[in-house]
């Protein structure tokens, strides 16, 4: 008598999700998962990939809301300084002016920005920490120091200091974006130099002044003081 063949039955393949019913010899895709599989009488073993629904391609994620808040005080808010400098352009008719500077190093670049500072009385702080991009370039931000809103980390009550805050409760939209070069060192700077919401002012300089700081202190003064 020759051997009895048996009907291949249908697999169940249990998993945390719905259950499905896979016939012996199936080659395919289950749900989500992206292995091939060839089903034999073993279940798989990788349940957790089986879904019974296939991704929406039409899914569109929601976007994430800007924190940037206008340069003239407007409820628009942006994600990033280049949309403020389009809106400021577009809606508010007030472009943003551009240079670009190349240096040597970086040590020469540090240098004429304390000078600029010096002899301009804006000052620049570090935003971030410089990024490395597989590009080979490494990238930081400075924004203005008069940029931003006040937040006070004192837990009772103090008194600010004398010359008062140095924050103007808004997004100045003076930045540098500086480009080092990892290969020879090199720096490229894209400077964003116009100024929204202040004037220059050496009494709200970072703690790096020195005697040319001092006198511009002194000029502005006394241009008040006339003034008034």
């Amino acid at each position: 008598m020759g051997a009895i063949m048996q009907e291949p039955q249908c697999l169940t393949i249990l998993s945390p999700r719905p259950v499905f019913h896979v016939s012996p010899g199936y080659y395919g895709r289950v749900g989500r998962c992206s292995l091939w599989l060839t089903i034999k009488m073993d279940p798989p073993r990788h349940h957790a990939c089986i879904d019974e629904k296939p991704p929406d391609k039409h899914k569109v994620s929601p976007e994430v809301p800007g924190k940037i808040p206008c340069s003239f005080r407007c409820e628009s808010k942006f994600r990033t300084h280049k949309e403020l400098r389009s809106h400021l352009e577009t809606v508010h008719n007030h472009p943003v002016e551009c240079e670009i500077h190349e240096f040597h190093d970086f040590e020469t670049f540090e240098t004429w920005k304390t000078r600029y500072e010096e002899t301009t009385g804006y000052g620049y702080t570090l935003r971030v920490s410089e990024r490395v991009l597989r590009s080979g370039e490494a990238k930081s931000h400075y924004i203005c120091h008069r940029s931003g809103v006040h937040k006070s980390e004192s837990k009772g009550q103090r008194r600010l200091k004398k010359g008062g805050s140095n924050k103007i409760g808004t997004t100045c939209p003076s930045i540098l974006e500086v480009s080092r070069s990892l290969a020879d060192g090199s720096v490229k700077v894209v400077f964003w130099n116009t100024h929204i919401g202040h004037d220059a002012d050496p009494v709200h300089l970072p703690i790096h002044k020195t005697k040319s700081t001092k006198k511009l202190g002194i000029y502005y003064s006394l241009n008040k003081y006339l003034s008034v």
